[in-house]
């Protein structure tokens, strides 16, 4: 094994080790809610999501250091098969294509927009938009049985309730 295999194997160990040990935090914290209310009749609720929250931003923490973990590895396995195929691999700057980008982006979504503009007036959006009205009343047509049922056992259920309330 190389000394990059044993270093990642065992960083990604370590983060593993991490996050089951927050895991266990957060169980403790939860167990200590129930000990409390067993012994002294606590109901506090904000005490049982206090694990939660003392637990998210570690558990937030540990996944953000996977995914670093991650995009480590597979450039790792990229450069690896750039250097197999005797290709240099070209390392740059975001910034120094940002300006490239932000032209190409802006062109893009004004061609977006003259599209859809001209869409917007074709025959085929006014067809597509009456057709999906058109589905839409048909859904609603046939489904009015199951609507009516399901709002006939609704009132049904709240009518039994309420007669089993009047009896105590």
């Amino acid at each position: 094994m190389n000394k990059f295999t044993l270093f990642m194997e065992n960083e990604f160990n370590r983060l593993e080790t991490a996050y089951k040990m927050t895991v266990l935090q957060e169980s403790i914290i939860k167990d200590d809610y129930n000990l409390s209310l067993y012994i002294e009749g606590n109901h506090n609720v904000d005490y049982y999501t206090e694990a939660e929250d003392k637990t998210y931003e570690k558990k937030k923490n540990i996944f953000n250091r996977m995914i670093d973990w991650f995009k480590k590895f597979f450039a790792k396995i990229r450069d690896k098969i750039f250097e197999l195929l005797g290709k240099k691999v070209e390392k740059y700057e975001m910034w120094d294509k940002a300006p490239e980008i932000e032209r190409g982006l802006k062109g893009f979504v004004q061609s977006l927009k003259i599209k859809y503009a001209k869409f917007k007036e074709s025959y085929d959006y006014k067809f597509y938009k009456g057709l999906l009205k058109g589905f839409g009343i048909l859904t609603l047509i046939l489904n009015i049985p199951v609507i009516t049922a399901m709002t006939f056992s609704l009132v049904s259920g709240v009518k039994a309730i309420s007669n089993v309330c009047e009896v105590h």
